[in-house]
């Protein structure tokens, strides 16, 4: 896999009119809502109003509660906003599950695990906490997904260095979305500790910039 599209950025100026909900990552390993301050920091600070959620009030979230609550958020998002669904890591994979969502005009994945069975082969300690959440769903949850991202407006945030989610297990998939590679660990990429690239690129995503420059991904 190539370097991935590049994506034409503008300064993020006027982003009010967006709203963002946040689906964290770390959902098959304990994670919460919490790991994104950072991200919401900048978003607010940029102009965009955020929603942050947890997906689960017990210890351990299930499929059907993690796209619940991911529903729930965009639902209860202002009126009058386009809703960008942000999904970050394990958090891509329920932004998948509701890209079509009617309120949904663009979803942007940083990192995603969009297809854990696929990781699983390549990373065999990491299945044991993704089957806690998703049993036996994995591969039609997945299948699902991958049709959803395919009839939405997707931006993607990866790094051809990620060895926990690399876009190569997905990327074939996905003909249709834009591909940013902005260099780093999985950790630096969820975590936008990839310098300006990740931030020029989520503001050009939400501003719903037109996209294609450069190498084509999938080729």
């Amino acid at each position: 896999m190539g370097a991935g599209m590049s994506i034409k950025t503008n300064p993020p100026g006027a982003l009010t009119h967006v709203h963002a909900v946040i689906c964290h990552g770390g959902n098959f390993a304990g994670g919460s809502a919490a790991w994104d301050s950072r991200l919401v920091d900048w978003l607010r600070e940029a102009g965009v109003g955020a929603t942050r959620f947890d997906y689960a009030t017990g210890a351990v979230p299930t499929a059907e509660g993690s796209v619940a609550a991911t529903v729930k958020a965009i639902e209860e998002a202002p009126a009058g906003k386009e809703v960008a669904l942000v999904g970050v890591s394990s958090g891509g994979f329920w932004a998948a599950q509701c890209a079509l969502h009617p309120r949904v005009t663009r979803v942007v994945l940083v990192a995603p695990v969009l297809d854990p069975v696929a990781r699983w082969t390549a990373r065999p300690e990491l299945e044991a906490d993704g089957r806690r959440v998703l049993g036996d769903a994995a591969g039609a949850l997945t299948d699902a997904g991958i049709r959803n991202l395919n009839a939405a407006s997707v931006c993607i945030m990866h790094s051809t260095a990620d060895d926990r989610s690399p876009a190569a297990l997905y990327a074939e998939r996905l003909p249709r979305a834009v591909f940013e590679d902005v260099g780093g660990s999985h950790t630096d990429v969820c975590g936008f500790r990839t310098g300006d690239a990740g931030w020029e690129f989520l503001a050009a995503a939400l501003q719903g910039v037109p996209p294609l420059v450069g190498t084509d991904c999938h080729k």
